[in-house]
């Protein structure tokens, strides 16, 4: 299985991103921002798992004005709270606005096939003093992309909370653009490919149990290739617990991204909640990149509302 940009923490934000509010944008107000922690796990064997809570943060801003909808999504470790001091971040945002679109997004790189070759990384990484990104910039009409990439070489102790200064560099550094056609149908990005099928999964995935419940996939552009995002199957659950909290009237799904071009899939696990006013909200979501990485974002207590009861 090969991990299909957006990548790691970047893809669970933006998965993440894509139902925070978005489902609900007449009866949301202007701004509203929700936070996630994250937890991370290694497998140094293939017998056990080896968790860290809270190396990490996300912080997803929904904003609507008028016919423009946005949503921005920074998702990434804290190198002062990480094993190995691993400073891996991304960001996403998506702007849709009378059938256009602009589409950002930005990660640290990350390559690596296994945990030795992870940590050689961190290391090379400490000893060169620079981290790369890679950025991708899109805007779309309803018919026509434009896209620019770039590379870039930033200070190894850049992290999430310099977003603006890695940002102005993608800018100044994004290489020439490069055009194609946008067909037909086609979502302007993850987050809104996303929030589509999730709300149209409510439904089904209520009254359907397993791989019964049947929702059309989704496709979507991003950096100039085509994806198809899928339910796989999904699960009703009364009462879904985490370690932020219980939350009531959960569904919890399991998803597929699929390179149209290369036949590379990623699966993540997203619960969520299934009615009321903020049905569609992730409480939880995992992503394994790599057979010894597990990445888990969970919905901080304070964002919970009047979903959940506090954790016993």
């Amino acid at each position: 299985m090969a991990a299909s940009p957006p990548t790691i923490v970047a893809l669970l934000g933006a998965v993440l991103a894509g139902m925070a509010a978005a489902s609900h944008p007449e009866a949301s107000p202007s701004v509203v921002e929700q936070r996630y922690v994250l937890n991370a796990s290694i497998r140094p064997m293939l017998l056990f798992w080896i968790g860290r809570d809270a190396v990490g943060e996300a912080r997803i801003t929904w904003q609507t004005a008028g016919a423009e909808q946005t949503i921005e999504l920074l998702v990434g470790t804290d190198p002062e709270r990480a094993p190995r001091q691993i400073n891996r971040w991304g960001y996403v945002k998506e702007t849709v606005s009378n059938g256009e679109a602009e589409v950002i997004g930005l990660m640290t790189a990350s390559d690596e096939q296994s945990l030795d070759e992870a940590k050689s990384e961190v290391d090379r990484r400490r000893s060169s003093g620079g981290t790369t990104f890679k950025g991708v910039q899109t805007t779309m009409s309803s018919d026509h992309a434009v896209t620019r990439s770039a590379t870039l070489t930033m200070d190894a102790r850049v992290s999430y909370r310099q977003l603006d200064a890695v940002l102005s560099a993608l800018r100044e550094r994004a290489a020439t653009p490069r055009p194609l056609d946008r067909p037909a149908g086609v979502a302007p990005g993850f987050l809104f490919a996303m929030t589509s099928l999730i709300e149209r999964s409510l439904g089904p995935c209520r009254t359907s149990s397993g791989s019964r419940a049947r929702v059309e996939p989704v496709a979507y552009l991003y950096n100039r290739a085509l994806y198809d995002a899928s339910l796989l199957s999904c699960s009703y659950q009364p009462a879904f617990r985490t370690k932020t909290g219980t939350f009531r009237d959960v569904i919890d799904g399991r998803f597929e991204v699929r390179n149209r071009r290369t036949g590379d899939d990623t699966k993540f696990r997203i619960a969520y909640l299934a009615s009321g006013p903020s049905s569609g909200r992730p409480v939880r979501a995992v992503f394994r990149p790599r057979w010894w990485l597990e990445a888990e974002l969970l919905l901080e207590s304070s964002s919970t509302g009047d979903a959940t009861e506090a954790a016993r």
